[in-house]
């Protein structure tokens, strides 16, 4: 989304148009979001639970974050290397990044008649909750395809998460995951998905928007072998690079 600064009357005047900001349809998803259903609620797990809603709300930041960096990584490389690069500006018009965040905003669910919930059942409560909202899973929106589930392994896995999740927090061997549950029983089972780094919550937002049906998995990761994980298979993705993040879109 980043791109080099360019003049303010160059920049699209519908960027600020109240039309810009309004449905468009019935169900159009004119926020980036997730559905989050809490299945943990014994002792100690609040502060779990908000401390992985600190994380997860927080991911848009980090990559818009990252995606800045690596657009302003690779003026600074072209400039160096390609004489096209030469008039174009290291710093960049951040504006497409700040609307991204500000339209991230979760929906979080909690009802203790999900305490220790199987797969099964949430996908249920899911499907029961999308039909509240007039949602369809086929169309315009994620969060009426996949919900993130946060039971108890999961909220104990984030605790040992630094807070706010900052750079430099060894991003692309990240094991730190969230369960997506997806609205259809195919694989029917959870996806893990990072919730930072490659292959990680924000691409899945992106990937799922873009297809309905289900995404390249895998079940090669080296710390958790056998369960299913979003994303490229560790030795055919994005590891063994070096530099920040970029972005894929």
């Amino acid at each position: 989304m980043a791109q080099a600064v360019v003049d303010e009357e160059d920049y699209p005047s519908w960027i600020n148009d109240d039309v810009f900001r309004k449905a468009r349809f019935q169900g159009d998803p004119r926020y980036n979001r997730f559905v989050i259903i809490r299945t943990a609620y014994g002792p100690g797990s609040d502060q779990k639970f908000e401390h992985a809603l600190e994380i997860i709300n927080n991911i848009a930041q980090h990559w818009v974050e990252g995606e800045v960096e690596g657009v302003k990584f690779l003026i600074t490389r072209g400039k160096e290397t390609d004489f096209r690069y030469r008039d174009v500006p290291v710093e960049v018009d951040t504006r497409p990044n700040e609307e991204f965040v500000r339209r991230y905003e979760n929906d979080v669910v909690e009802d203790q008649s999900l305490e220790n919930a199987s797969l099964a059942a949430v996908r249920e409560y899911f499907k029961t909750w999308i039909a509240s909202k007039g949602g369809r899973s086929n169309v315009g929106n994620t969060r009426y395809v996949a919900c993130i589930m946060l039971d108890a392994e999961t909220l104990s896995q984030l605790a040992t998460a630094p807070k706010g999740f900052p750079h430099g927090c060894d991003v692309y061997s990240s094991s730190y995951w969230v369960k997506m549950v997806d609205v259809e029983p195919n694989p029917d089972e959870a996806v893990y998905v990072r919730v930072r780094g490659a292959d990680d919550l924000i691409k899945y937002w992106f990937i799922r928007n873009l297809i309905r049906s289900h995404v390249l998995t895998h079940r090669k990761d080296r710390e958790y072998p056998g369960v299913l994980h979003f994303g490229d298979p560790p030795s055919e993705g994005f590891e063994a690079l070096g530099g920040p993040p970029l972005s894929l879109f």
